[in-house]
C-alpha cells in the first residue's frame, strides 16, 4: 500500500501530499497541493503495474471522455502524468461528495433546504445534459460520484466507466455502476 508521501516522492517535489482522501479498485486518491502555483488538487494514482497489465482499460477511458469536457458541473482535469510505474491525473480539488455531506447531516437529524436539492439538481442535470450532447454516458453517478463544493457547486467525477454512443447504438455492458444502484441513463 502506498503511504500518504507517495505523490510527493514519485513526483520529485512538483505536489506536497497533504493526505489520502479515497481509494478504489486502480488507485488512491489523494489530496494535495501543487507547490508551484500552491493550488489544492487531487491527485489520483494509477498502479499500472498490476499483473503487467499496464494501464487499466477505465483509466484509459475516463482520460479519453473527460479531456474535452469543460462545463462548471464537470471535475476538470489538469494534467497526466507517468512517474514510475503510476500514472497520475491531477483534477482540480473540491471539497468533499454528496454521500459525505448527506452523513454529515445525519446525525443532527438535518436534511439539506429545499433550495440547495433544487440548485443541486438543476447543476447535475446541466452537466449531464452537456456530457449527452457529445455523446457521452456517465454510467456510474452515485452519491460517491457528484463532488460538493463548501459554495454549493456540484461538479460529476469519476468518468471510470463512462462511454462515448452512437447512433445507431449498439449494446453495452449493463452490468456496471455499484450493485444496488442503477442511474436512469443505464436503465434507459
Amino acid at each position: 500500500m502506498p503511504t500518504d508521501l507517495a505523490p510527493e516522492q514519485d513526483l520529485s517535489g512538483r505536489f506536497r501530499s497533504l493526505r489520502r482522501i479515497g481509494e478504489g479498485t486502480y488507485g488512491v486518491v489523494f489530496k494535495a497541493i501543487h507547490v508551484r502555483d500552491n493550488v489544492k488538487c487531487a491527485l489520483k494514482m494509477i498502479r499500472t503495474d498490476r499483473d503487467e497489465e499496464g494501464i487499466p482499460s477505465t483509466c484509459l477511458r475516463e482520460i479519453s471522455c473527460i479531456k474535452d469536457l469543460q462545463h462548471d458541473n464537470i471535475v476538470t482535469l489538469f494534467d497526466i502524468i507517468y512517474a514510475n510505474s503510476k500514472l497520475y491525473m491531477v483534477f482540480e480539488f473540491i471539497d468533499r461528495d454528496l454521500k459525505n455531506l448527506m452523513e454529515m447531516l445525519e446525525p443532527t437529524g438535518r436534511m439539506l433546504p429545499k433550495e440547495y436539492v433544487k440548485s443541486f439538481m438543476w447543476q447535475l442535470l446541466s452537466a449531464l445534459s452537456y456530457c449527452h450532447l457529445r455523446r457521452i454516458v456517465h454510467r456510474d453517478l452515485k452519491p460517491q460520484n457528484i463532488l460538493v463544493s463548501d459554495s454549493g457547486v456540484v461538479k460529476i467525477a469519476d468518468f471510470g466507466l463512462a462511454r462515448n454512443f452512437s447512433f445507431p447504438s449498439r449494446n453495452y455492458t449493463h452490468e456496471v455502476v455499484t450493485l444496488w444502484y442503477r442511474p436512469p441513463e443505464v436503465i434507459f
